[in-house]
Order: structure tokens, then C-alpha cells, then sequence
């Protein structure tokens, strides 16, 4: 399964969150990252509530990284 754009920004908009870590929206999102390892759901009766996991850290670190050595090149090459 690819990353959507959808499930990114879920991923991005979970890491940030402050609530005890914990993210209630995005469900369908939420349960496809689940599926990838990204996220983990909490039982909380009604409708589970979902925490980033360390995999789903390390995919946003890797993709930093990533933008940044591109952004780097783009940057060498004007330079040229």
C-alpha cells in the first residue's frame, strides 16, 4: 500500500499532537496506518483513539531527510 497525501498529513498532523499523544480524527486514515505499522489504536469504547508508533516516527524523519538532501541538490545546482 502507497502513502496517500491523506495519510501523510495524518501522520504529520498525529506527531504533533499534544494530547497525551493521543489523535481521535481521521479514523479511516488512522486504520491504514495501523495496517502499514505507523499508528496503533487505544480501545477506548465508542471510537478508538489512535497514538503514532516509533515506525511512523522514523518514516517522517527518513522523509525530512529526504526533502532536505533534494532540497540541497536543487540548491547545488543553481549554483552551477
Amino acid at each position: 500500500m502507497d502513502m496517500t497525501p491523506n495519510m501523510l498529513s495524518t501522520l504529520k498532523e498525529m506527531s504533533s499532537y499534544s494530547n497525551k499523544g493521543l489523535y481521535r480524527f481521521r479514523q479511516a486514515s488512522c486504520r491504514l496506518l495501523a495496517e502499514l505499522g505507523y499508528s496503533v489504536p487505544i480501545d477506548r469504547r465508542k471510537r478508538p483513539v489512535y497514538r503514532i508508533t516509533e515506525a511512523g516516527r522514523r518514516y517522517l524523519e527518513t522523509l525530512k531527510e529526504l526533502e532536505n538532501a533534494e532540497a540541497g541538490r536543487r540548491y547545488l545546482e543553481t549554483l552551477r
